[in-house]
């Protein structure tokens, strides 16, 4: 029988390079997340929160993620314009 992997939201973007990076932060990390990109889809639009970007990993590394991003902000790799997801 298949694991069931539960995924939390952890942090959300507007940028869809902003969230490549994250993705390959994370899974340069051994994070693997999922990126829901919360466009809606017959307008194509990329302005402010119409292109809202929501990263998710797995409940147990949560914390470890969070702390990646915390530092990828500190150090310039991506910007301080998303925010953590609570």
């Amino acid at each position: 029988m298949a694991r069931r992997i539960n995924f939390k939201e952890v942090y959300l973007t507007y940028s869809d390079i902003e969230s490549e990076l994250i993705r390959g932060l994370l899974e340069d990390h051994d994070i693997y997340c999922i990126v829901r990109d919360m466009r809606i889809t017959p307008y194509p639009v990329s302005i402010g929160e119409q292109s809202e970007k929501r990263i998710a990993v797995e409940e147990d590394k949560v914390e470890e993620a969070k702390e990646l991003i915390r530092w990828a902000i500190r150090d310039g790799y991506i910007s301080k314009e998303g925010r953590f997801k609570e």
